[in-house]
């Protein structure tokens, strides 16, 4: 199916990439003229790790690399107005132009949580912690529009009768005015809808906001603690101390959050 393409496009990860090298190597074997653009979150790894020179076996592979997002590039690379090979950070000024997806022609139930989608209200971070890989992969923060979001929840509510959401932004409370503003539109559209998210800790958080996450519908908060010790803590960049994560899971479990 895939030869029948003109372009082919992988997302690649650390995890994935052997198995991608060795698919491309057969794909290119049976069509020399196929055009393969490879993007994701191993090329920009890579990118940053031979300081965007890459190494034969991706150049030869490849005949685009993206490195950050792909909206920009992929669209020029189809619309055959791409000459460069490498392209780092053509990312969208705002998030406000592109749709949200609506998964047509993918058959849902073939996934293990039937009644669950994923969804992302931001990209980038507004933490720099030392270890994180995910400040690397955009350049900026952005948040996507109010309205789109709940416009998003919605389709999914009622079309494909998704009853979880999971956010997998890097932290959903990045600006507290939108993420409050967030819940009054989930309670107000839909009484409360099951969702989850990664959250940072943050000491400028009232029991208020908590309470209303928690009645908008969430059910589960992964957050990235990492540490006990302030010393360690200050040498990752996680802009919190121990005192603060305290006081920061105590408001979760006054408020009855997991």
């Amino acid at each position: 199916k895939i030869l029948q393409y003109d372009i082919v496009g992988f997302s690649c990860f650390k995890s994935n990439f052997p198995s991608t090298v060795s698919f491309i190597t057969e794909l290119k074997e049976r069509r020399k003229d196929v055009i393969v653009v490879l993007g994701g979150p191993e090329i920009t790894r890579q990118f940053f790790k031979t300081r965007g020179k890459f190494d034969e076996q991706i150049l030869s592979l490849a005949d685009f690399l993206v490195v950050g997002e792909g909206e920009y590039p992929l669209y020029r690379i189809v619309d055959n107005k791409y000459r460069k090979k490498v392209s780092a950070f053509e990312q969208l000024n705002d998030l406000k132009e592109i749709s949200f997806p609506y998964y047509r022609g993918l058959e849902l139930n073939n996934y293990p949580r039937k009644d669950t989608l994923p969804i992302q209200v931001s990209r980038g971070c507004i933490r720099k912690c030392s270890f994180c890989s995910e400040r690397l992969l955009y350049r900026g923060f952005r948040l996507r529009p109010l309205e789109n979001v709940i416009e998003e929840i919605s389709y999914h509510h009622f079309n494909n009768r998704t009853n979880c959401f999971v956010f997998f932004d890097s932290l959903i409370n990045a600006d507290l005015i939108y993420l409050d503003n967030l819940c009054d539109r989930i309670i107000e559209n839909f009484g409360s809808i099951p969702w989850e998210a990664q959250i940072a800790i943050r000491n400028d958080m009232d029991i208020g906001l908590f309470e209303k996450i928690k009645r908008s519908g969430c059910y589960n908060l992964f957050v990235g603690l990492e540490s006990g010790s302030d010393r360690t803590l200050r040498r990752m960049r996680k802009g919190f101390t121990t005192k603060d994560a305290r006081e920061f899971f105590e408001k979760l479990n006054k408020a009855g959050l997991s």
